[in-house]
């Protein structure tokens, strides 16, 4: 079994990290944002939220692109082994 390279594990999740984050914005912003926006407005009506911390997103955007890293260096570890 070969070592993995990290230099095109770190590439390849940064590539997920990207393509999930543009799939994310898609999905929020465009295909659900009209619904979100709705429910947003009656959660704080209830009390139930404030206002939203512009610092989460910035977390979020970091952990998507954390998360296809992970991605990635799984399933090179996996592959030679299964």
């Amino acid at each position: 079994m070969g070592q993995i390279n990290m230099a095109r594990v770190v590439s390849g999740g940064l590539l997920a990290g990207l393509i999930m984050n543009v799939s994310e914005f898609v999905l929020h912003a465009i295909v659900l944002g009209p619904d979100g926006e709705k429910l947003a407005a009656q959660w704080k009506q209830a009390g139930l939220i404030g206002e939203p911390d512009p610092s989460l997103l910035v977390w979020l955007v970091v952990a998507t692109f954390a998360l296809g890293i992970l991605a990635v260096w799984t399933y090179a570890a996996i592959r030679p082994r299964m």
